[in-house]
């Protein structure tokens, strides 16, 4: 049916006057028929309808996962942490919820989306307004991806706003210079629009909040919950990047980047740079023999006790194993610190 006319072609809506009871308070309340109504697939392509749908509801979720990063930012400059970190735990979801969307779309093939790819023309993510929002109040600031919204009048004041702020780890930073670290005056009072360059003195700071790696510290825990915030994206950006080299592979992408290559080169993005680790001196693979199962739970469980009480843990995730390209099965990636006393962050990069 979609290979011969697609539903927007036909004059089919999935919103009609049989389905869209005008007093109904959910359809009233959560605009149902307007939102239902905004799909229209421009090709003959099975898969434009999946693209489409899959793209509006990341946006949707996009501002959802900006209010709460906007919120975090509001509480961490009232010194609201306990809030700012139940704020970041729902933020986290719904990161976690974006990236479960390449599931869908990668089952998009090549064929697939050529079907239906002269169609974007130069469209392209890079330009959603909403995901800008999210990387500018993360601290990936760009006068070029701000400057690109100059020409929609309704978004640019906001992403223009949104630029010249400090971000979410800049206030964190104060936040710091609060509790009496000493912060450099260079990083409480900059040009906001430029990218937040490491600094020893906010490496010194963050070494004295994790000599105390304990629940009741709350400067740790909201570290912890930043880098887990950030890897999360991270996770997201690398789905973003593995389903469009199968689909693209070496093309351009679509809003004139260099596809692929450019992808590769924002997974790289760090977004709180002195909140973990760039290298580790040595990989160590190891079988645990016919007690897999029962080593695999147990060693996590057994650091997640401990973690917190003053002893040596091992930050611990499982992971999917690929050598050589080939799979390897489901593995759990352990990292172990030689002591918090020493200075060094107990956690996976």
């Amino acid at each position: 049916f979609f290979k011969q006319k697609t539903a927007y072609e036909l004059g089919v809506r999935l919103v009609g006057s049989e389905m869209c009871i005008r007093d109904s308070p959910y359809i009233d309340y959560e605009s149902i028929d307007l939102l239902l109504s905004l799909q229209h697939p421009r090709s003959g392509g099975y898969d434009e309808m999946c693209f489409i749908a899959m793209g509006q509801a990341k946006e949707l979720l996009f501002k959802s996962l900006y209010f709460e990063l906007y919120t975090a930012r509001a509480r961490i400059i009232e010194d609201d942490l306990p809030n700012a970190s139940v704020i970041l735990d729902r933020a986290k979801k719904i990161i976690r919820l974006i990236a479960g969307f390449w599931d869908v779309l990668s089952t998009i093939t090549t064929d697939g989306f050529n079907e239906f790819r002269d169609y974007l023309d130069v469209a392209s993510g890079q330009q959603s307004f909403m995901y800008r929002h999210v990387e500018f109040i993360l601290g990936n600031k760009s006068q070029l991806m701000s400057d690109v919204h100059k020409n929609v009048p309704h978004v640019y004041p906001a992403i223009k706003s949104n630029f010249e702020s400090p971000s979410l780890y800049d206030e964190v930073i104060r936040l710091l210079h609060r509790r009496g670290h000493e912060i450099a005056p260079e990083c409480l009072e900059r040009d906001w629009t430029e990218n937040y360059e490491p600094h020893p003195s906010v490496e010194q700071a963050w070494l004295g909040v994790y000599g105390d790696p304990s629940p009741t510290n709350d400067l740790y825990m909201l570290a912890e919950s930043m880098i887990e915030a950030a890897d999360l994206v991270a996770q997201y950006r690398f789905r973003h990047f593995v389903s469009v080299e199968r689909i693209l592979g070496f093309k351009p992408g679509t809003g004139g980047t260099g596809g692929v290559a450019w992808l590769r080169k924002v997974v790289d993005h760090r977004f709180f740079p002195e909140l973990g680790i760039d290298s580790f001196r040595r990989l160590l693979l190891r079988n645990s023999g016919t007690g897999w199962k029962l080593a695999f739970m147990r060693d996590a469980i057994g650091d997640e006790l401990a973690r917190g009480m003053g002893l040596d843990t091992q930050a611990w995730r499982p992971s999917i194993v690929y050598l050589n390209g080939r799979y390897w099965g489901i593995h759990c990636l352990l990292y172990t610190s030689p002591s918090p006393r020493d200075g060094l962050l107990c956690r996976m990069p």
